[in-house]
């Protein structure tokens, strides 16, 4: 939850403070509201991690950051 509701406000604080461009602005949204990256699920089974969390926390964030995504960019 933190992942894709609060990194999205954090990042658009930021970039505001560091007076992004709207294009600037744009980026920074998607990359702070996208989902956990599947390379996270590779490394956990690889270095014998919990594999059944780093699924788990895929599929959250994945559906997630729909909304996440969504009102993110209409900023």
């Amino acid at each position: 939850l933190v992942k894709v509701a609060v990194l999205p406000l954090i990042a658009w604080f930021i970039g505001r403070k560091l007076r992004l461009d709207d294009e600037g602005m744009l980026v920074l949204m998607v990359y702070a509201a996208a989902p956990t990256s599947v390379s996270s699920y590779v490394m956990a089974s690889q270095l014998g991690g919990d594999e059944a969390l780093a699924a788990s926390t895929l599929v959250v964030t994945t559906v997630l950051c729909v909304g996440s995504l969504a009102v993110a960019l209409s900023f």
